[in-house]
């Protein structure tokens, strides 16, 4: 065939279809799960304790002696050769809570990241043929270059 028969052959090419060959492409989405969970609270744990305390109490020692005279307590008359004890101070205790710091707990929270590299299959389209290839010819190329032109537009009708 030559080169001028082949472009009278190609210019009675018509378009039939044109079909769009798909491949899947993967995107990956990163989605938080909450797989644990701790709660921080303060707690007091008491105990009884016994504190050892010394009170000290302060007395007036009042010994009345025969012959001596009369001695009146609070409008009562005290007994000759008798001892009395009237109590001048005495002290109570009042027990006093301090706090004090006696450890620290610092608390942090830690974000790693990992690279992780996930399989997956992907599919992709390609045109076969099938049916009689001894109806298959070549169409000549010059140069290194398809010289078959643009093809025209599917008709509309």
């Amino acid at each position: 065939m030559t080169d001028d028969q082949y472009t009278q052959d190609r210019t009675a090419l018509r378009l039939v279809t044109r079909l769009d060959l798909l491949e899947e492409r993967a995107s990956v989405q990163v989605t938080r799960e909450s797989v644990g969970e701790v709660a921080l609270r303060r707690v007091v744990r008491e105990e009884e304790v016994l504190m050892p305390v010394t009170l000290t109490r302060e007395f007036l020692e009042l010994t009345v002696r025969r012959g001596g005279g009369q001695v009146i307590l609070d409008g009562e008359p005290l007994e000759a050769g008798r001892t009395y004890e009237v109590l001048l101070s005495e002290e109570r205790a009042q027990i006093v809570k301090t706090v004090h710091a006696t450890q620290q707990v610092e608390v942090f929270k830690r974000t790693r990241t990992e690279q992780f590299q996930q399989s997956v299959t992907l599919g992709r389209e390609v045109l076969e043929v099938t049916g009689r290839t001894d109806l298959v010819t070549e169409r000549p190329v010059v140069l290194g270059i398809d010289t078959s032109g643009p093809l025209q537009e599917p008709d509309p009708t």
